[in-house]
């Protein structure tokens, strides 16, 4: 299911911001290719099995060996690798400029605004304030917010982790160092992108729980250029000069579920489903009650870009009564109700949810 909607999400991205690059909007998308390379033999066996399984068209993913990507990216890697060549990478924040461009008048953007809560008045909701302002109403409403989401509604059953994650960035002379840099998105356990217009490229990522104040770490600076070290093995010995309390980077944080699927749909009523709690022991998510007018779509993970504009068409296809942009099944395996039902039909609704039972 995860590399389904994976696959889905990709390849709506590319045709949305193209779309938005052709309507004059500036997106910066650098489609230079990514090389996806296991991260061990076994793993590498199973890629080059799931090739041949899935037969996927080369237009959109095949097998690269090291040689190749060593002779035409300049990626001196330890193994070969599916080789994505639409692929590529972008900054997020070039995507939402692009798209408030676009939108124009169509979008009143308010920022430095807090919503500190969130209330149902006459058929509208109305996002207020810290101090109880009315900031904006209307009679649909959609969450996308992370981890904050469960500050506004019951986040009982929504389940939301907060992980930690942490990037280096290198500058011009410390790539340098190094003595070869592709010129791809290089992934596997880790990865890196490409070196910027100023030279300078950035490594990620790690991958914690979130446990306290969200400042750079020397020891995750350290782990990462040890993600650095697999994907480069050649550039081991350069990459062992850099001094982690000297690197800087970036910090935040994402927020995942447990099967690590987002929540993207009609936000539960979970008091109203709790109160019919027996009633519903044999409910299908049709069945479940829903907060009247309100989406979510939250816990996007580390691919918020691959999916964030499925996403956003999906809501909307709901909203609007069309045909759904994906499956039935994956949209029902994204349902923000998914784990309540699972709660109701198991009759530990009172208990919350279970965690182990979204394990992928």
């Amino acid at each position: 299911v995860l590399s389904r909607l994976s696959r889905a999400g990709n390849l709506h991205a590319l045709r949305a911001w193209h779309a938005l690059e052709a309507a004059g909007h500036k997106v910066g998308w650098h489609g230079c290719g990514v090389l996806q390379i296991g991260e061990d033999a076994a793993d590498n066996a199973a890629q080059r099995v799931a090739l041949q399984t899935l037969g996927f068209p080369e237009s959109f993913v095949r097998w690269m060996s090291a040689d190749e990507a060593a002779r035409e990216h300049d990626a001196p890697v330890p193994r070969g690798g599916l080789w994505f060549p639409q692929g590529g990478w972008v900054a997020p924040p070039d995507i939402c400029r692009a798209q408030l461009a676009k939108a124009r008048a169509a979008v009143d953007a308010r920022f430095n605004c807090r919503v500190a809560s969130l209330t149902h008045v006459d058929g509208e909701w109305h996002a207020l304030g810290e101090g109880g302002e009315l900031l904006a109403r209307a009679p649909l409403a959609v969450l996308a917010n992370a981890h904050e989401a469960e500050r506004l509604v019951s986040g009982r059953f929504l389940a939301l982790r907060r992980i930690r994650g942490q990037l280096t960035d290198l500058d011009p002379r410390q790539v340098d160092a190094l003595g070869a840099w592709p010129d791809c998105v290089v992934t596997g356990n880790g990865y890196l992108l490409p070196r910027g217009e100023r030279g300078d490229a950035r490594v990620g990522s790690s991958y914690d729980e979130d446990q306290g104040p969200l400042v750079e770490c020397a020891d995750t600076h350290a782990a990462n250029l040890a993600r650095l070290a697999s994907l480069l093995p050649d550039c081991g010995t350069a990459i062992g000069r850099l001094d982690p309390a000297n690197l800087r980077g970036y910090v935040g944080v994402r927020t995942v579920t447990h099967n690590r699927l987002p929540l993207i749909g009609r936000i539960a009523d979970d008091t109203a489903a709790l109160a019919r709690a027996e009633a519903l022991r044999g409910a299908h998510l049709r069945d479940a009650p829903r907060l009247p007018g309100l989406y979510a779509a939250l816990a996007y993970g580390s691919r918020g870009l691959t999916w964030a504009a499925l996403g956003a068409e999906l809501i909307v296809s709901q909203i609007e009564g069309e045909p759904l942009p994906l499956e039935a099944d994956l949209a029902d395996a994204l349902d923000p109700a998914r784990l309540l039902l699972r709660a109701l039909r198991h009759g530990r609704a009172g208990d919350g949810p279970d965690p182990h039972s979204e394990h992928a």
